[in-house]
């Protein structure tokens, strides 16, 4: 039997299991330290030269944006393009102070741009650069959770702040200006190794992300990234090893059209972002993985030009294996916490593809925000989607999305309707849809529901009888519904109150009498 269980803070008690406080890695003396340390520099510079790499190199070379400007710099000395750097970053936040997904949130934001720019060029920096980089970086760091310093008691399973706030914020900058400011590195890593290390490694062990088909790069990508950061500060690896096959997800979930089995709420309909891509590099390049690397050079995903091109040269080993995904098992298990199974004929991909994919979720915990109840459903692809996960990710917690997107209702699975259950999303109640099943070979020719709330939903009402229906509400007949086929749903736009309806009129040869 599956558990349903909501994972909140009583998660962070694992955070303790080992038994007192975890130890923060010190912060190694000298610059670089963001992503790259003097000795790895001579490897970079042999990089540069070997043909593997001259894709890479000279989309860097070509680039005006920040990070490969300092990267410039720091691999060739080109004072001009340090100094560019500089100056492109400051110039480019004065416009971006009220987007805060660009100042802490995505993989390229100001604190994560800004780490690597006051750390790979710190000996170009004037006090004063570096004095308004640290307010800059402070001053953006208290904008949003989990604030500075970090709080402590900040959440660390789903959310904004479990993206880059922290992981690809407030840490690498911690690191850069940990000279002028201990404090800082203090409350961020231990917030980190106290409540993000353990809920994370208690997921890898699923080999796969909760938040879904498209989510699964806007968190986990930082989680790979901080894995590097503190790699290279010769801290060793802080999380799991399972942490390697959490991309396997994307791998396994890839139908023959390039598309993903849909999870969670999906903003990625093509399935190929360029993120996805960036995630197989980093993953594959820390785990030596030759499936993920060769993912990471294949034409599933776009390309993540430029700035692909900077982790490339920083992590990327000369000759690394690679083995196409056509050499995997075709069916593979992804345990608990998450509990499914993908099954398949074969790897051909491609439209004209004769190959199937079932994919099989049983579910056992539940994480919220972007995770659909989606326990017990499947979805068939087979020369096309036949079975699927239904629904349009219009906006997060908007009607649909609360009462058909994210239940399970949208998806292919039995869901039992239970007449008292109520349940608040996004701090609404969600209206759990009217579903009436046969009995005895004999439909319901009446129906009762309760609409709660201050707006009006949309509610499915399923095996009606055909012919006409009253329709009323709070005692008043306010209509009919027509049901002219057996079995078919019927929606109703409808305000909160009681509604009744009662079969009224038989329909004959599909017209009422």
């Amino acid at each position: 039997m599956s558990q349903f269980i909501y994972v909140s803070a009583f998660m962070m008690i694992l955070a303790f299991a080992a038994g007192g406080r975890p130890q923060i890695p010190p912060v190694p003396p000298g610059h670089p330290r963001v992503y790259v340390r003097p000795e790895d520099l001579p490897d970079i510079r042999r990089k540069i030269e070997m043909p593997e790499f001259s894709k890479a190199w000279e989309a860097v070379k070509s680039s005006h944006h920040p990070l490969c400007l300092a990267f410039l710099y720091l691999v060739t000395g080109d004072g001009k393009a340090g100094r560019e750097a500089i100056e492109r970053w400051f110039e480019s936040l004065e416009g971006d102070w009220d987007n805060p997904d660009r100042l802490g949130r995505v993989f390229l934001n100001y604190m994560h741009v800004g780490a690597c720019v006051y750390d790979w060029c710190y000996n170009l920096l004037t006090d004063e650069e570096r004095r308004k980089l640290i307010e800059s970086f402070e001053r953006i760091a208290a904008s949003h959770s989990p604030g500075y310093p970090a709080r402590a008691n900040s959440p660390a399973v789903v959310g904004h702040v479990t993206e880059g706030w922290l992981l690809t914020g407030q840490l690498p900058v911690r690191v850069a200006i940990y000279d002028e400011s201990k404090t800082m590195y203090e409350a961020a890593a231990r917030l980190f190794f106290e409540r993000f290390v353990p809920v994370r490694n208690f997921l890898y062990r699923s080999h796969m992300h909760h938040q879904g088909d498209s989510y699964i790069v806007t968190r986990f990508i930082h989680d790979i990234a901080v894995s590097w950061l503190f790699r290279r500060m010769g801290a060793g690896d802080v999380f799991s090893p399972q942490q390697r096959f959490v991309p396997y997800q994307l791998i396994y979930h890839l139908r023959p059209d390039g598309k993903q089995m849909h999870s969670g709420d999906t903003f990625d309909e093509r399935g190929d972002s360029s993120g996805k891509r960036m995630l197989m590099l980093l993953t594959g390049t820390y785990y030596d993985d030759p499936y993920l690397l060769w993912m990471a050079d294949s034409g599933v995903f776009r390309s993540y030009g430029d700035i692909g091109g900077v982790f490339e040269l920083l992590f990327r080993k000369p000759g690394s294996e690679k083995q196409p995904i056509s050499e995997l098992p075709l069916t593979k298990y992804f345990p608990s916490p998450m509990g499914e199974m993908v099954t398949r004929t074969g790897w051909d991909m491609g439209m004209e593809s004769r190959d199937a994919v079932v994919h099989m979720r049983i579910g056992e915990y539940f994480f919220g925000n972007h995770q659909h109840k989606d326990f017990g459903t499947f979805q068939i692809y087979y020369r096309g989607p036949l079975a699927i996960s239904t629904g349009v990710y219009d906006l997060y917690g908007s009607p649909h999305w609360r009462n058909y997107y994210h239940q399970t209702i949208s998806k292919n699975g039995l869901l039992i309707f239970d007449p008292s259950e109520t349940e608040t999303m996004v701090g609404t109640q969600v209206l759990n849809y009217a579903v009436f099943f046969a009995k005895k070979n004999r439909l319901l020719k009446e129906a009762r529901l309760t609409i709660e709330g201050e707006e009006n939903v949309k509610v499915l009402i399923c095996d009606l009888e055909p012919g006409m229906w009253s329709l009323s509400r709070n005692g008043g007949r306010i209509g009919q519904i027509r049901v002219t086929d057996e079995g078919k749903c019927v929606y109703l736009d409808a305000m909160p109150g009681d509604y009744f309806l009662k079969w009224t009129r038989v329909e004959d040869r599909g017209k009422a009498r």
